[in-house]
């Protein structure tokens, strides 16, 4: 039976396909008996403040709107109606759904309606116990059953898509650094080098912009954010269990409050994709950013400055050759960097850690 559901699930058109998902998902909503209080009580911890539930609980914002294209949304109808196909529960309704499908006008844009679908079938699975016709499911069976992988599948076409969604073509990486006088001296012009040489030489490198702030100090962190509007920020220099080290007027130490950082980068958001803090014991620092950046790369404890510039060899080398640029390529390119201080026989390729939505890599 599913093969031949699939088969007339894939002779929709896009618009009917947007529609017809919509349509559907509210059916198997109604079919489900569950009270608000009984929804919240059975969210997983994790989905409180999971990406993807946020993701697509503010779907209706236009702001969303504008970062799923209509492409994009067909391919997450398309992933979950097929899964659906195979569920033996299921496919009897989505068979009966599709033979009395009449195309029809949406009330809303299909990318709200996509999402407003999304998000109650998601919430509506997680009740503890829920009532389905003539019998009853065990707690979970929706959540495993009913969608099973097909939430990471969802997470990871919204997670790549939303990444990608945030370049508008070109790339821009902004490169932040600083030494102050007192502090052990760096490698940083050879650094930005290196990146520079390997951007040039890159498959892509017409994607790539890459600008370059020597000698940071708080202020400038704040400025040139909101200057560039940059993809992916990089900062270079020394960093501890307190905080990032950047410099005052006279070229002195000083160190960033964490917290505010923090906040700085949940204010500008919008466009960036990707931290990278190439600096020592910055891990802390990295997983606080990751509550506001997707992709958010830090060190676990002191790297030597070789190692540092190989990693950042390797991850540009690898996102360079990048198109387009999705949260895989983000992944790969991390792990490239790793193996590019293993490569050279330096110790400690396992200090870099990537904070990923939520998860270490």
């Amino acid at each position: 039976m599913s093969e031949a559901l699939k088969k007339r699930i894939n002779i929709l058109t896009d618009y009917q396909l947007l529609q017809f998902f919509h349509e559907f998902s509210q059916e198997i909503i109604n079919k489900m008996e569950a009270s608000p209080e009984e929804i919240l009580d059975g969210i997983p911890v994790r989905w409180k403040s999971d990406n993807l539930l946020g993701s697509i609980g503010t779907i209706s914002e236009e702001t969303f709107e504008e970062k799923l294209s209509s492409e994009e949304a067909v391919a997450v109808a398309q992933t979950i109606l097929n899964y659906w196909s195979e569920d033996p529960e299921l496919a009897p309704l989505l068979e009966q759904a599709l033979s009395q499908y009449k195309d029809q006008k949406l009330g809303m844009p299909p990318l709200i309606e996509i999402g407003m679908a999304l998000s109650m079938v998601i919430l509506a699975s997680a009740k503890v116990r829920i009532k389905w016709k003539n019998f009853e499911l065990e707690k979970g069976r929706i959540l495993e059953g009913l969608l099973g992988d097909t939430i990471s599948k969802t997470e990871q076409i919204l997670a790549d898509k939303l990444s990608v969604s945030k370049t508008d073509g070109a790339i821009k990486i902004l490169f932040m650094a600083a030494n102050p006088k007192e502090t052990t001296r760096l490698r940083i012009d050879k650094e930005m080098r290196e990146i520079d040489h390997g951007i040039r030489l890159a498959k892509h490198r017409d994607l790539f912009m890459l600008k370059y702030k020597p000698a940071v100090q708080i202020e400038d962190i704040r400025r040139e954010l909101l200057y560039e509007e940059p993809n992916i920020v990089h900062f270079s220099g020394h960093s501890g269990i307190k905080g990032i080290i950047v410099e005052d007027q006279s070229g002195n130490a000083v160190k960033v409050n964490p917290e505010g950082l923090s906040t700085l980068f949940k204010i500008l958001a919008d466009k960036i994709i990707c931290v990278l803090l190439n600096s020592c014991f910055s891990e802390s620092q990295a997983r606080a950013i990751n509550k506001h950046i997707p992709y958010v790369i830090g060190m676990r404890e002191n790297i030597s400055d070789e190692a540092a510039i190989e990693f950042s060899i390797g991850f540009y080398d690898s996102l360079a050759a990048s198109n387009p640029l999705t949260g895989k390529m983000i992944e790969r390119a991390f792990e490239l960097g790793r193996n590019a201080i293993q490569l050279k026989s330096l110790p400690k390729y396992l200090v870099p850690v990537l904070y990923a939505k939520g998860k270490v890599k």
